[in-house]
């Protein structure tokens, strides 16, 4: 028996029930506090936990990202199958993503007794893993372009989608800080907090999913996959958005550095809190501004703006961090400088929620035009830029933070490992405490204002978008019409 779908002649402004909305930001909740826990300690875990050397760390960087680059083109030619009629495309990825979640989550900070080539060979296979995960557990990010046909309630849920999520990736700081009261630093403090998030994370999607619905029609008529990543090389809004993720993403050198600067500052990893804390924060409040901005200017006029002000405020932090670190007895250029990193939150209100509705309005642009639904297609060749330019980051940034090479900037000294102390960090010199906190705001708000540049050219926006979903509601509305000629 066909699911029964809404059709867009029957939309009203609240075509999403409150308790569905609920669930399905749960899901959000947990699959983004997982992603936090997996991305935020890797780093630190390669260097100060596994004690490899620059050029390991940065071969594992090279590898997993050179799957993060090809894999995820292969899995989207699952995501773009062409469902059966009356059935979900998009619940059943993401409750298939639960079995590779629970195995990462366990695996993912432990590594059993081996050689250091083994070691590494066996944590490239756990990412490996991760990447699955992430790839299928990520349309649950997906689904607020299939729970409403309504542009304002679609629009509305990406919002508190991306609200939501950045509060849950910022909430494993929290629970690392609190696990550390507890557990000593280091391998069984990140590989506890793991399966803890790892199991919230399965529980939410494995149950969340069934109350999660797909209100959409889609197209039955069988199609080869790989037309639709031709569909998206044609459309030209896609290259602005995989210009501006290109340039962007180079900012991952200015994050890689994050973790480590609080080991500078702080002496633990642990302590990431107080600088990813009001970040979290300011991330939030700054979604909450620019979903109220969304009221009087454009997507594309907001997110430029991002850009320039993304510059501003990190060469001030950095300013002020600076002082901060050459008068450590000083309370005001402390607290200062936690404001500062708050501010610099501000700048992902927009880095992270419009770039979602610049895609969500693609993806409808696609639809009208080649009569498909793309969601993989789209999402994975746009994130071929991002891929690429972290390929390069992800590999030269632990040159650039620590070893015996040209490339070494900032003079890192990684941790010892004591038989009965476990992780000792070390102290660092003031000269790599303010290179660190350079390339971590500076470089970062240059990539950030660099990556706006190509919204230059993209016009989807007003009257345009409205067209274009407009045409979208009239294709969809005509689908329903045969199938229900067809009955």
């Amino acid at each position: 028996m066909e699911k029964t779908r809404l059709k867009p002649h029957l939309e009203n402004n609240k075509q999403v029930p409150t308790k569905e909305s609920i669930v399905f930001l749960t899901c959000v909740f947990f699959f983004s506090n997982f992603n936090g826990m997996a991305n935020y300690y890797r780093q630190d875990y390669l260097v100060n936990v596994l004690n490899f050397e620059a050029g390991q760390t940065s071969t594992i960087n090279f590898v997993l990202r050179l799957v993060e680059f090809f894999m995820p083109l292969a899995y989207a030619l699952i995501i773009d199958r062409t469902p059966k009629p009356g059935k979900d495309k998009i619940r059943p990825l993401v409750r298939f993503s639960v079995f590779p979640i629970g195995v990462v989550a366990v695996f993912l900070y432990y590594i059993p007794s081996m050689p250091k080539n083994a070691m590494m060979l066996f944590f490239i296979a756990v990412m490996a893993m991760f990447n699955l995960a992430f790839t299928f557990g990520d349309m649950v990010n997906r689904f607020p372009n299939v729970m409403a046909t309504d542009l304002k309630e679609r629009d509305n849920l990406q919002s508190w989608r991306g609200i939501v999520s950045a509060v849950a990736n910022s909430s494993p700081l929290v629970v690392a800080a609190v696990l550390e009261l507890f557990l000593t630093k280091g391998q069984t403090l990140y590989m506890t907090a793991s399966i803890l998030c790892g199991s919230c994370c399965c529980f939410a999607l494995f149950f969340g999913m069934r109350t999660v619905k797909e209100r959409i029609a889609y197209n039955p008529k069988k199609e080869s996959p790989w037309k639709g990543f031709g569909d998206v090389a044609k459309n030209k809004y896609a290259w602005i958005m995989i210009a501006s993720e290109f340039i962007k993403a180079f900012r991952s050198i200015g994050s890689y550095m994050g973790m480590f600067l609080a080991v500078a500052l702080l002496g633990s990893p642990g302590k990431f809190l107080w600088f990813g804390l009001p970040m979290g924060i300011g991330t939030m409040v700054g979604m909450l501004i620019v979903k109220k901005l969304l009221s009087w200017f454009n997507s594309k006029q907001i997110f430029m703006t991002s850009g320039v002000y993304s510059l501003l405020i990190n060469c001030a932090a950095f300013l002020i961090g600076r002082q901060s670190f050459q008068q450590p007895d000083s309370a005001f250029w402390q607290v200062l400088f936690i404001v500062f990193l708050f501010l610099i939150g501000l700048q992902f209100g927009a880095n992270n929620l419009l770039p979602e509705l610049f895609k969500a309005d693609i993806l409808e642009d696609l639809e009208v035009k080649t009569h498909k639904r793309l969601e993989g297609s789209l999402y994975k060749i746009v994130g071929i830029g991002g891929a690429l330019s972290k390929l390069i980051s992800d590999t030269i940034a632990p040159h650039i933070l620590y070893g015996d090479n040209a490339l070494n900037f900032v003079n890192y000294i990684p941790a010892i490992q004591d038989p009965a102390l476990g992780t000792i960090y070390q102290d660092q010199p003031l000269d790599s405490k303010i290179r660190l906190l350079m390339v971590y705001t500076i470089w970062h708000g240059l990539m950030m204002l660099a990556g706006a540049i190509p919204l230059i050219f993209y016009n989807l926006t007003g009257k345009v978008k409205e067209e274009i979903h407009q045409q979208a509601l009239e294709y969809r509305a005509s689908i329903e019409t045969v199938k229900d000629d067809a009955e």
